[in-house]
């Protein structure tokens, strides 16, 4: 089932790639980069980017699991809320943790903030990520 949930995963992840970066629509667009981050912070992304914010989660643990969910809270214009996901560990063992990925798309020129807010098993808040992007057109 694990693997299976993996194979899911990266074929989720694969065609979120593909629409967010418009490789769909033909080679006249620019592939973006993926941005990945892991604690708050001021980042720098170019328009196209797919931004990947990433927090450890560990779904076996239940109410413990202090990432069951992840509010995000975008503010400004040039980030776009693409969606939330789990990803199972590279290695499935059992009670081995994952992440839990919130994905945005950055777009134009300006500055955006982000508050990325785990929510545990049990519904309680934890420490929010508090993220600023800068994002460039070309860079």
């Amino acid at each position: 089932m694990s693997r299976q949930h993996g194979i899911l995963g990266a074929l989720a992840t694969a065609c979120l790639l593909a629409t967010s970066w418009g490789i769909a629509y033909g080679a006249e667009h620019e592939l973006g980069r993926l941005e990945r981050i892991v604690k708050s912070g001021e980042y720098t992304a170019a328009s196209g980017d797919l931004v990947e914010i990433s927090v450890p989660s560990n779904p076996s643990t239940g109410p413990s699991n202090p990432a069951a969910k992840l509010k995000v809270s975008v503010h400004g214009d040039h980030l776009k809320k693409v969606g939330v996901y789990f990803a199972p560990p590279a290695k499935p063992l059992p009670g081995a943790p994952g992440e839990i990925r919130a994905y945005l798309t950055a777009h134009g020129n300006g500055t955006s903030k982000v508050t990325v807010t785990p929510i545990s098993g049990s519904g309680q808040e934890g420490t929010p990520l508090e993220i600023t992007l800068k994002v460039a057109k070309g860079e």
